[in-house]
């Protein structure tokens, strides 16, 4: 991904790759939700954020492919812009 080759990144998910976003409504609130980024709190797309919370993401493999990704966090962590 840091050499921002989207080829050879999707050649590492299967094509039925999910992605599952779980998490407290305050935090989802509090990040914009799915569609949006967390820099709408006064911030632009370069700025850098440090976003604490507990929180687990498991990434099943199949064939050596990542399947998707669940994310889960407990929705009671801060998000505030480094300055």
């Amino acid at each position: 991904m840091r050499d921002h080759d989207i080829d050879r990144t999707m050649a590492t998910l299967v094509e039925d790759c999910v992605y599952h976003y779980y998490g407290g409504p305050a935090m989802v609130e509090r990040n914009g939700g799915r569609a949006e980024c967390p820099c709408r709190s006064g911030g632009t797309a370069d700025d850098e954020f440090v976003q604490t919370a507990r929180q687990v993401i498991v990434i099943p493999f199949r064939d050596g492919l990542m399947v998707g990704e669940d994310f889960s966090f407990d929705g009671q962590g801060t998000l505030e812009k480094v300055s």
